[in-house]
């Protein structure tokens, strides 16, 4: 099954399904080269999705996690381009050292009981592995982290992606798409040569575009953003949650009262504001909530 799209994040029926792998699902699921081409003509569809409005009061912590997503994803994929545009600028001239060729071949191959017991899970899956092969010397220095994001490009399309990287404007041959110009691979373990390195791909984009021989390209690596990506999947685990969102001061309320008293009912309503600043503490205070939880959880020394 293909990686949910910013839509389908963004939708009510997945509200309760956004999870920490949906982070590299996304990322291999990536268009990259048009974002690429798109980027050079000054389409930016990263700022036309941070233009959708974000409610002020959210329906569950689901809810707010769902509306999040796909605008943590989208800054990640931006972030990802301006970092090698700004590099392809510094480095300037041809851009060729930035491509290796290297033969790829998938790991499950094999015809007895357990490799087909193995194609019977990769089914239910929707990423798979491919390792790399190349008779290259590793460059002086050079080093693969795991979370490191790469590009995977037909040979035929690797003029064309040097060309975008070079900041030329390109239009794709067929249906104005860049779809089969390249597969979005990531690392999961550290490496300290390229021969034999383990991408995990996307299994339908590896269908559509793989080869056994294609160019390589490192697109960067953006660890701060997963961490962010996974800390909001996990909002409803984290322990101070309750003072955080103000539950603490419900006083035996409903949920609808207690919201209407957590949250002023106008952006101009002063008094409310002041009114919940007190209660937390003022506004030099950490507030009542994280200081009742402080005490009990830590002693005077810490």
């Amino acid at each position: 099954a293909p990686a949910k799209s910013e839509d389908a994040l963004s939708t009510s029926s997945f509200a309760s399904n956004v999870t920490p792998d949906d982070f590299w699902k996304n990322i291999r699921d990536w268009d990259f080269v048009s974002d690429l081409a798109n980027t050079n003509i000054g389409k930016d569809e990263t700022a036309l999705s941070m233009k959708k409005p974000i409610p002020e009061k959210f329906i569950s912590v689901r809810h707010y996690i769902s509306l999040w997503a796909p605008l943590c994803l989208a800054e990640t994929r931006a972030q990802l381009i301006s970092e090698l545009m700004t590099s392809c600028n510094q480095m300037g001239g041809s851009k060729a050292n930035l491509f290796t060729q290297v033969e790829v071949e998938t790991t499950w191959k094999g015809g007895g009981r357990k490799d087909r017991n193995l194609h019977a899970d990769l089914i239910n899956m929707d990423a798979c592995s491919v390792m790399l092969k190349t008779r290259e010397r590793t460059r002086g220095g050079s080093q693969y982290f795991a979370n490191d994001v790469f590009c995977l490009i037909p040979t035929e399309c690797k003029d064309t992606v040097e060309m975008l990287l070079n900041g030329k404007q390109v239009t794709a041959a067929e249906d104005a798409s860049f779809r089969k110009y390249c597969i979005i691979g990531h690392t999961e373990v550290q490496r300290k040569e390229l021969n034999g390195l383990i991408l995990k791909v996307s299994k339908r984009k590896w269908a559509q575009v793989g080869t056994s021989s294609m160019f390589l390209m490192k697109i960067g690596a953006n660890i701060t953003a997963l961490r962010e990506f996974t800390a909001l999947c996990n909002v409803e685990t984290i322990p101070l949650k309750r003072y955080l969102l103000g539950h603490h001061l419900d006083d035996g309320k409903t949920k609808k009262e207690a919201m209407t008293t957590m949250v002023p009912a106008s952006r101009d309503d002063h008094t409310q504001k002041e009114k919940l600043l007190k209660q937390m503490g003022g506004v030099q205070a950490l507030g009542k909530g994280f200081t009742e939880y402080a005490q009990k959880k830590f002693n005077h020394s810490q």
